[in-house]
């Protein structure tokens, strides 16, 4: 039997098309690879303000951003979303990716909802269903009640792993809505207040 140094030794000597020879990837195997590939059931949402846009974590919502928090208030559009998923017959099941929101005229809207889709054929993809069910280009989201900080400019804190805290930048603006309506909202110079720190934190 030969060691772990000897073996390696010879995997050294054979030539790249020789190993290529030897590995068999089959369609099938593909398929199972593509099958098992980690997709996150849902990702933090999305927000735009004036052509920015910026990942909002630790948002007051339910975990599909399309009811309050505690599910007291299930909007329209996720029952519209539901019922059109539910009635195409080619998918097996799906669940919430993300969901994207214009910030404009003092309104918080819906414009995209990202869904990732498993068909009968075990083909995945994450498709926006918003655009396949309104013919508007985006919808009020009157059960939106949160603060959200809309960072601007040049980022002056990263927190690339961490799983609540937003990055700091240069600036932001607080937005306080209720109902989908900004009720107030706040300029804040973060170079004052933060030391610059560009850095992973797990």
């Amino acid at each position: 039997m030969k060691s772990i140094e000897e073996k390696e030794e010879d995997s050294m000597e054979r030539p790249l098309e020789k190993i290529g020879a030897t590995l068999k990837v089959t369609p099938e195997k593909i398929k199972e690879l593509e099958s098992t590939t980690r997709i996150p059931k849902y990702r933090h949402p999305l927000f735009i303000y004036k052509n920015n846009t910026r990942k909002i974590k630790n948002i007051g919502s339910c975990k599909n951003f399309l009811c309050a928090k505690d599910q007291s208030q299930i909007s329209e559009l996720q029952k519209k979303v539901d019922a059109y998923l539910k009635n195409q017959k080619e998918i097996e099941n799906y669940q919430y990716f993300n969901t994207e929101f214009l910030i404009e005229d003092r309104n918080i809207y819906v414009v995209k909802i990202n869904m990732l889709i498993t068909y009968k054929n075990e083909d995945r993809n994450i498709i926006d269903v918003y655009s396949n069910i309104f013919n508007e280009n985006n919808t009020l989201a009157s059960w939106f009640t949160d603060k959200v900080a809309f960072g601007l400019g040049k980022v002056w804190q990263q927190y690339l792993s961490h799983p609540k805290k937003n990055d700091i930048y240069e600036s932001q603006i607080n937005f306080q809505i209720e109902n989908g309506k900004i009720i107030s909202q706040e300029m804040i110079d973060n170079t004052k207040i933060y030391e610059r720190k560009i850095y992973i934190e797990e």
